[in-house]
């Protein structure tokens, strides 16, 4: 059963007591969590090494920091050894734990080499460290986006391939056209100096497919524009198939192959279940009756989880047991992950309202129906939406007031319409207080238990914390949370509002993916550039210089001391008094203060002995350096910068947003003065922007094509077609509100007379107990969380059943003991009898070809 929901390979079943010893102790949950924690811990190890602040870079810091990453290594280790335990080497080898196996041992050594020298070294490898995260037995959902990111990367190729010959081509038209052009002389070429977008090809490719990314439209476009205004014809019909076709044909195909490896991954999860429950059923049956009795799923319970009451247990029985027939058959013990799932309470009768309980006086019931009428009244619903539209409109206003005003906001004063418009605000609140306490007469206790009454109760309570206070941010903060409430005016925001947060946990494991992901190219970031950006704009200077003297007498002055860089801001905000603009920029001399920096000329650098020569201003950014000039206010960009972990995330997450990344691929190009560190900035690019990013809007388009249509319609259909089984004698499943209800009918005799043989150690005859047994009827709800499964069971209902029957149908062939080419041929004639029911008597000839889970078998002609 374990197997079967972890989705393991049932060839490397545990055999032996050492193997279900190993096993145990792999699924162990302090060594998962361990595992886990270890994980995130050297992940988190980044934080204090090198590149980073210089307080974590002496050598008892840097030892430390490696002893906590062997540390962490050694606690990620434990699992997988367990793991090889029991698992075959083979199957374990040829699959991606082989990588990380290898990349552990490369950490281990690394880490042990930082321990004995003190100080660290180029380390590349570290990048990899989420792979030990990835691999968590508690991060599968992790796991399984990943192997749709990889599933995906076929389609994304061969996209990426018409990409690059689409601007290939255009690139040698914009080379031809915009990079050169003729001059009067015949045959002689000249370069125009506006025209740097495309003065080398190397250039021309790199700022179009800046273009497709629209980043840096129109300044491409002008210096071409400003020769001939017909060139703009080039760039629009460049970025409409770029930007408008392109792209939308790979977000297309990102799509459907996504979709396509959902609904496989959907059958292999499913089948791969069914298969493990089933295998454990045959276990069970011992008797060969094709049933389990009671006392035989009371031990697989225990056994499955020790803490199972016996009242837990009888309810899932009688949960399963659908028909009635006290004792379970293959169909219904399917479903038992299902249900150990839930989670059991007695559902009581229900007392509506806060006075409606019997012992209530009579007068007071009377008013408690009334409130309730009055809560649930149309008019008192539309008369709080428009409190609610009211509401907004005063916000707005206030905000427009306060703007206008700012001045004496500053000061303190406020405006008569402020005032007024504050004072209406503050009605509004007691409207909503009035409100929740109209709801909580009217609906008792019940009324927290609606998702929606929770939030408005919350927005209450805040405002009037906030209305304490005589801050204005703390008041204008909570009076602004009121907005929410504009989710809950209309059911199709409150459809979407309640799809949103159903995908809510699978976003935030994409969340996790990206920061995974992140966590790669950051580690490249800050062992390439780190230490590099942040000296853009900044002085560079070296003391000592001696002056060389050429053969012709030439003076060349040549460094000899190691280069001193000078980036302190009051460098470079000294300002003219008289005209208010920097006129100078400073560096720190060799003495210590601050000198102009120019440059000097030979004579004058041997008139001061060699000292302070060669003073200049490291530049960066090519066309877009005001960026990066310290002299200018503006000149920021020196702040996104790889120094550190948080810098570098930061850095990252702008250039996935596309806004101005090819200002900070340019400053750091130029940083290292390397033009291959552009292929860093185009990777991550195409990984996160191309591939990520449809990967993403690809499952929220199908989440909601799934979920929206499914929530509209259930509040149309009956209660009995809401079910997702069909209404048995004891027993009701429902789906609503993002959670899965069952409802179970039991006598308190056989509650009773369960906990009594259980404290008497003797075994239940269940067939007997539910004629005997007397009592009060008592209904009790279980309840879980709505899995994927049973989107599953929404999304592919058709599907399902055609599963199903193969899946039974290999069943049968296992039980009967064909060998794999008579499945061959059974499944040939199947297949064949459904073409020809399809399509007629008509003659055909026609290849088949059939997959079993994935993998190719055999092919024929029929």
């Amino acid at each position: 059963m374990k197997e079967g929901v972890l989705l393991y390979n049932f060839a490397s079943h545990p055999k032996t007591r050492q193997e279900r010893v190993a096993f145990q102790a792999a699924h162990n949950f302090i060594i998962l969590w361990a595992d886990l924690f270890a994980s995130i811990a050297l992940l988190l190890i980044a934080i204090f090494e090198i590149p980073t602040l210089n307080i974590f870079q002496s050598s008892d810091v840097i030892r430390g920091v490696a002893a906590a990453e062997i540390i962490c290594l050694c606690l990620c280790s434990i699992n997988v050894m367990c793991s090889l335990a029991w698992a075959q080497w083979k199957s374990f080898l040829t699959s991606v734990y082989l990588f990380a196996i290898i990349f552990w041992f490369d950490q281990f050594f690394e880490a042990l080499v930082v321990l004995g020298r003190g100080e660290t070294h180029f380390r590349i490898t570290r990048c990899f460290r989420p792979i030990f995260f990835i691999l968590s037995p508690l991060a599968t959902e992790v796991k399984a986006i990943f192997v749709d990111l990889l599933r995906s990367l076929k389609p994304i190729a061969k996209m990426m391939i018409l990409l690059a010959i689409f601007i290939l081509v255009f690139s040698i038209f914009g080379f031809y056209w915009f990079g050169l052009c003729e001059r009067k002389e015949k045959g002689l070429y000249v370069q125009h100096k506006e025209d740097w977008y495309f003065h080398t090809f190397g250039e021309t490719i790199v700022n179009l497919f800046v273009l497709v990314t629209t980043a840096n439209f129109p300044d491409i476009a002008m210096p071409s524009l400003k020769k001939n205004s017909g060139a703009f014809l080039f760039f629009v019909v460049y970025l409409l198939i770029g930007v408008y076709f392109v792209a939308n044909v790979i977000l297309a195909a990102v799509s459907e192959r996504f979709s396509f490896n959902s609904k496989a991954d959907a059958k292999r999860k499913y089948l791969h279940k069914r298969e493990g429950l089933r295998r454990a059923f045959e276990i069970l049956d011992a008797d060969e009756t094709g049933t389990i009795d009671y006392n035989t799923f009371q031990g697989v319970l225990l056994r499955w989880n020790r803490f199972y009451s016996s009242k837990q247990i009888l309810l899932c029985f009688k949960a399963l047991d659908r028909k009635g027939q006290r004792r379970l058959a293959l169909e219904e013990w399917y479903e038992v992950y299902n249900i150990l799932c839930c989670s059991w309470h007695l559902k009581k009768s229900r007392h509506y309202g806060l006075f409606s309980e019997p012992n209530c006086h009579s007068h007071l019931k009377t008013i408690g129906r009334c409130v309730r009428k009055l809560s649930r009244s149309r008019y008192f619903i539309v008369f709080m939406y428009g409190i609610v539209v009211f509401d907004v409109i005063l916000q707005i206003a206030l905000a427009v007031v306060i703007s206008k005003s700012r001045e004496n906001c500053i000061k303190g004063g406020r405006e008569s319409s402020q005032i007024y418009l504050e004072a209406f605000l503050h009605v509004s609140l007691a409207v909503y207080v009035i409100e929740a306490l109209i709801k909580f007469v009217g609906q008792g206790f019940h009324y927290f238990t609606i998702a929606w009454n929770d939030i408005e109760f919350l927005l209450v309570v805040l405002n009037l914390l906030a209305f304490s206070f005589p801050g204005m941010m703390a008041s204008s903060t909570m009076r602004s949370l009121r907005l929410f409430r504009l989710f809950n005016v209309s059911k199709t925001f409150r459809d979407t509002t309640s799809s949103m947060l159903h995908i809510t946990p699978k976003m935030v494991r994409f969340l996790v993916a990206v920061l995974c992901v992140y966590y790669l190219f950051a580690i490249i970031g800050m062992e390439v550039f780190g230490g590099k950006v942040s000296l853009c704009g900044c002085t560079a200077v070296s003391h000592n210089s001696t002056v060389l003297v050429g053969e012709n007498g030439t003076l060349t002055v040549k460094p000899i001391s190691p280069v001193s860089y000078g980036c302190s801001d009051e460098q470079f905000l000294r300002l003219s008094p008289e005209e208010g603009s920097l006129t100078t920029v400073l560096f720190p001399n060799a003495t210590g203060g601050l000198s102009e920096c120019k440059p000097k000329s030979a004579l004058e650098c041997l008139e001061s002995g060699g000292v302070d020569c060669d003073c200049r201003i490291v530049e960066c950014g090519g066309a877009y350096s005001a960026y990066y000039d310290r002299t200018n206010p503006d000149g920021l960009y020196y702040l996104n910068n790889f120094d550190n972990i948080a810098r570098a995330y930061s850095v990252l997450f702008e250039l996935m947003i596309v806004n101005n990344w090819h200002v900070i691929m340019q400053g750091t190009t130029d940083a290292v003065n390397n033009e291959a560190a552009r292929i860093y900035f185009f990777v991550f690019y195409i990984v996160t922007t191309i591939v990520l990013t449809n990967v993403v809007v690809a499952f929220v388009v199908a989440a909601f094509n799934s979920l929206f249509p499914m929530l509209i319609e259930n509040r149309r259909l009956k209660k009995e077609e809401k079910s997702q089984f069909a209404e048995s004698i004891n027993t009701t499943v429902e789906r609503r509100d993002r959670q899965v209800y069952y409802k179970i009918s039991v006598s308190e005799g056989e509650l009773k007379l369960v906990e009594s043989i259980k404290k008497a150690d003797v075994k239940f005859s269940y067939d007997g107990a539910l004629d005997t047994t007397t009592g009060k009827r008592l209904t009790y709800k279980g309840k879980r969380r709505l899995e994927a499964i049973d989107v599953y069971h929404v999304l592919y209902r058709d599907e399902i059943k055609s599963w199903e029957k193969v899946d039974d149908g290999d069943a049968v062939d296992a039980a009967r003991g064909l060998t794999t080419e008579e499945k061959k041929r059974r499944r040939a004639r199947q297949l064949w009898k459904l073409v020809k029911s399809k399509l007629g008597s008509r003659e055909l000839r026609l290849r088949v070809a059939w997959a079993d889970k994935g993998k190719f078998y055999h092919e024929t002609t029929l």
